[in-house]
């Protein structure tokens, strides 16, 4: 089980990078990863929007706090970011 720490938002809002925490045989660790926001339609002008993983393949290992891996993500617009 994992748990959700912070949410940083790129400034379109289109995109977001997730801190996490998870256990593993009872040591905690921490993680990345990015999601993306998608929209689209389907049939009689019914439009849906949703976040996912980005399909970028960007996510991070395992660290033994939250700031390293914020530290250590690699997700390109946040990096380039202040």
């Amino acid at each position: 089980m994992s748990t959700l720490l912070k949410t940083i938002y790129r400034d379109d809002l289109l995109a977001r990078a997730n801190i996490l925490r998870f256990e593993v045989g009872g040591a905690s660790y921490f993680t990345f990863n990015e999601d993306a926001w998608y929209e689209g339609e389907h049939g009689l002008d019914e439009r849906y929007a949703y976040w996912a993983p980005s399909g970028n393949g960007f996510g991070g290992g395992f660290y033994e706090t939250a700031e390293a891996a914020e530290n250590e993500c690699r997700i390109p617009w946040l990096r380039n970011s202040n």
